[in-house]
């Protein structure tokens, strides 16, 4: 906010990421909330939704990338030898 109490209003992006199993409504909650963000005077300019690739869920179940973990391995390799 501003001294003024008025909010600092910037453009930006706004992503919603919802993650459940096949079947319970993730693409119907993608686009009731865009809706709701529409109806509250948000701008929505674009909706998707993609399946999560291997990578993506290693690094949610370990927190780091496979090429991160495969580096350390070499390193501790070089390390040994």
């Amino acid at each position: 906010m501003s001294r003024s109490g008025a909010r600092d209003v910037r453009p930006g992006a706004l992503h919603v990421y919802l993650g459940a199993a096949p079947g319970v409504g993730k693409t119907y909650a993608m686009l009731v909330e865009g809706r709701r963000l529409g109806d509250a005077g948000v701008d929505v300019e674009d909706l998707a939704l993609r399946r999560p690739t291997l990578d993506d869920v290693f690094l949610t179940l370990t927190g780091h990338a496979p090429e991160e973990r495969a580096a350390e391995e070499d390193a501790d390799r070089e390390a040994v030898a």
